[in-house]
């Protein structure tokens, strides 16, 4: 059902590598030749002197230069000459990088090229993978179409690639070594060869493919990789022994300013994982302090909890006249941004250490 529901190169690889398994070879082998033609490989020479003339022209910034690159409609087109005029007018300079080019459909004189772009200019930069449609003939090619899609990188590995896989399972059929895999009941191992047939029937993913894929993030960029069970086992056991263990670190800051203020800061913790998103911990710090040949002493203590991104505790602030029940929270927005909130008695200004 999944095959028809969305009928990607990947789904339809797992479709004939089962037929395979099963025995029916013939009709593996029409699936598997029919996806040589239309699962991503290297761009020909051609399209990548293509791409490289297409890049030096964007990067000069002359636009009529840049425009021949184009189909007609597209380079006629008011709107499309307009913006592009006024972002060459606007930068300073513009740098592209374009990085493994692929072919990820092509039929008679159309292909459909994929690849990771990084663009940069003085007033914007952004990495992701750029799609273009182009109408090549004899060796001549104009961009029909033009789509880029926000992304991270992931390179290109051929031994590590769809097509590198079918031709393997096309090896292997021709020289009709696959010998058909058979499933037997655990509850019942004296089965008729009726009943073995039918557990036949069972989708076997191939070798070193995941279960429960969500189809959502991984099909597109799906990697193909044997995975060794044992080495599986002993590498999660690993983990699981180290992530509920407890962990204990230290930390010394030294501050100084040019109003002869000196504050050393000595911090230890003490953390405790209670699961994959959850741990507790306890915290002390001592800070000393120097203000025009005034010291001064500070302890704070307290205990914490981090779940997910959320991280909140409570400690006892000894650092003024009188001891204060403070309190810190915090949370992770994404991976450069964080929000803090606390209330302590500890402050420092230029006049004064309270």
């Amino acid at each position: 059902l999944l095959m028809w529901y969305k009928k990607t190169p990947q789904i339809e690889y797992h479709y004939a590598y089962n037929l395979q398994k099963s025995g029916e070879l013939k009709k593996a082998e029409k699936i598997y030749k029919k996806l040589l033609n239309e699962v991503p490989k290297p761009a020909p020479e051609f399209i990548k002197n293509f791409l490289n003339n297409w890049k030096n022209a964007w990067e000069s910034m002359d636009f009529n230069l840049y425009s021949n690159f184009y189909d007609k409609k597209i380079k006629n087109n008011i709107y499309w000459r307009l913006r592009k005029q006024s972002i060459f007018k606007k930068a300073s300079f513009i740098s592209v990088g374009i990085y493994d080019p692929l072919v990820v459909y092509h039929k008679n004189d159309i292909y459909k090229i994929k690849f990771f772009q990084v663009y940069a200019s003085k007033n914007k930069k952004d990495k992701g993978y750029k799609y273009l449609t182009l109408k090549c003939i004899q060796n001549n090619c104009l961009i029909l179409k033009e789509k880029w899609k926000k992304g991270k990188y992931i390179p290109y590995n051929p031994s590590n690639s769809l097509e590198t896989l079918i031709k393997k399972q096309l090896i292997l059929i021709k020289k009709n070594s696959i010998t058909k895999i058979k499933i037997n009941d655990d509850n019942n191992k004296n089965a008729s060869n009726s009943s073995s047939k039918k557990n036949d029937k069972k989708v076997i993913l191939p070798e070193g493919i995941k279960k429960n894929i969500d189809e959502n993030d991984v099909f597109e960029n799906i990697k193909f990789e044997e995975v060794n069970a044992t080495k599986t086992k002993n590498f999660i056991q690993k983990k699981f022994n180290k992530i509920y263990r407890w962990e204990l670190s230290g930390n010394i800051d030294y501050f100084k300013d040019n109003q002869k203020t000196d504050m050393l800061i000595e911090s230890l913790s003490l953390k405790k994982q209670l699961n994959f998103n959850t741990s507790i911990y306890t915290f002390f710090k001592n800070y000393r302090l120097k203000q025009n040949n005034n010291k001064k002493k500070g302890l704070l203590y307290g205990i914490g909890l981090i779940k997910n991104n959320f991280l909140i505790d409570i400690f006892n602030d000894n650092s003024g006249k009188k001891s204060f029940l403070g309190w810190h929270t915090s949370y992770k927005i994404n991976e450069n941004l964080t929000f803090n909130l606390n209330k302590t008695n500890l402050v420092y200004s230029r006049k004064t250490i309270c």
